[in-house]
């Protein structure tokens, strides 16, 4: 048939030997061959202007006969995994196996049939387009409040009891030069009782005791006349009330591409020993105090080439203390912008095993479609903590209705964070809403 076109006709000794019969009428050249080869499981390869080499259509003979060409894609300013994502795409759906990726050049070389080279590069036009940018707008509102109320009147709460008489016995005893003296002066009458002694020589100053200094008061008389004293006999009467508030406002601007992963970290890196090693040696194996080698002191040996003393080095990782938040936005079809968010909270909540300090995480991850301009809160954290401290005299302070007087401290602290995300588009995508162009291999058209 082709022979009715001027084209001779060379046949690969790969092509079955069998007859077939169709008829065709009034079509081109292109929807004849495009019959023949078909029905026949062939392919067709130009040799020259007039002539054609017919073989049998299968990847070995593909590769054999079929014009392989080689194209060098540029793609200046492309990160790895963009350029290995295209290399993807040219090997998967073109079938084009021979698809190299030079990340240090910024280009991809490909190699295959020179038909496959028309749809592939009206394929990857769009896709090699510049892509759009998106401001995100980050703006974090952080309120910190305190309230603390200290009111109430602080009783002694500690009290210990004595006996007068032998109190001032013990006094008078101990100082007897001092009562002979105040005696023979006429200071203190002959007559008087130990106690009324012991009055005049802590009244006069030349005694002093702590039984005067904390006396609450005494009760009972005689023999059984008892006194009270505190360590702490100050009454104190406490009225204050203090409060702070603060508030605090980041407002953070990331420029991203479409599609691109954009991150945000406010905070510190907070080194974390994980584990500890020794090096050296402190001291010598005592089994080779006395052990030699060609008449050298094996210890010697060992303080020389180990070290004599030890050193202990930690291994250390960092941990990101703080808010992180990663954003990749994606435009959509319709104007708006879809985001994917991951938010970590990270605090130090205190020390665990080995000193190695307890992590405290909060994480959020979400999708979110929201329009040019338009804003998106992303976390509220509200943290309360309430805390009470009341003193007063055990059992009588607890007591409905008899509740004495006592000092109350209460302190309240909250916080609370919100983070508000907002996209706003700087530069829209080449191919505006539309998708990329495929390239697909149709039979021509009568």
């Amino acid at each position: 048939m082709p022979g009715q076109f001027g084209i001779r006709t060379v046949i690969d000794p790969s092509v079955e030997n069998k007859s077939l019969h169709f008829a065709l009428t009034n079509v081109s050249y292109e929807r004849a061959m495009y019959a023949l080869t078909t029905m026949t499981e062939t392919f067709a390869v130009p040799i020259d202007e007039r002539t054609i080499l017919i073989a049998k259509d299968d990847p070995r003979h593909r590769a054999e006969f079929d014009r392989q060409l080689q194209e060098t894609i540029d793609l200046p300013g492309a990160d790895t995994k963009k350029m290995q994502d295209m290399a993807n795409i040219i090997r998967n759906i073109f079938n084009v196996k021979d698809a190299i990726v030079d990340p240090s050049g910024g280009r991809i070389i490909v190699r295959g049939p020179a038909a496959v080279f028309e749809p592939l590069n009206r394929t990857l036009e769009p896709l090699m387009a510049d892509p759009g940018e998106v401001m995100l707008e980050v703006r974090m509102y952080e309120i910190e409040s305190n309230h603390t109320v200290k009111a109430g009147t602080k009783l002694p709460t500690e009290f210990s009891a004595f006996n007068v008489d032998q109190a001032a016995n013990k006094i008078v005893n101990d100082n007897q030069s001092l009562v002979q003296q105040a005696i023979a002066q006429g200071l203190i009458s002959p007559t008087a009782t130990n106690l009324q002694i012991a009055l005049a020589l802590l009244g006069s100053g030349l005694v002093q005791s702590d039984i005067t200094k904390n006396l609450l008061g005494v009760f009972g008389g005689g023999t059984l006349m008892t006194g009270v004293t505190s360590p702490d006999a100050s009454l104190t009467l406490n009225l204050g009330r203090t409060m702070s508030d603060t508030r605090s406002l980041d407002d953070v601007q990331l420029r991203v591409s479409d599609q691109q992963k954009a991150t945000f970290r406010m905070g510190t890196r907070y080194p974390i020993t994980t584990s500890t090693y020794t090096t050296g040696l402190s001291t010598s194996p005592s089994a080779l105090g006395n052990a030699s080698i060609n008449g050298v002191n094996v210890s010697n040996l060992l303080n020389q080439f180990a070290g004599g003393t030890s050193a202990t080095i930690p291994q250390v990782t960092y941990e990101d203390l703080g808010l992180t938040l990663n954003a990749t936005p994606t435009f959509q079809s319709d104007g708006h912008i879809s985001m994917q968010l991951d938010l970590t909270i990270e605090a130090v909540s205190g020390s665990g095993i080995d000193n190695i300090p307890i992590l405290l995480n909060r994480h959020f991850t979400t999708w979110m479609t929201v329009a040019d301009g338009e804003s998106a809160m992303l976390v509220s954290d509200v943290s309360k903590t309430e805390s009470a401290a009341m003193a007063g005299i055990p059992g009588l302070s607890e007591l409905p209705g008899l509740r004495m007087p006592t000092e109350r401290d209460t302190e309240t602290d909250a916080g609370q964070l919100v983070v508000v995300v907002t996209p706003h588009v700087v530069r829209k995508r080449a191919d505006g809403a539309a998708g990329p162009r495929m390239a697909l291999h149709l039979p021509p058209s009568q």
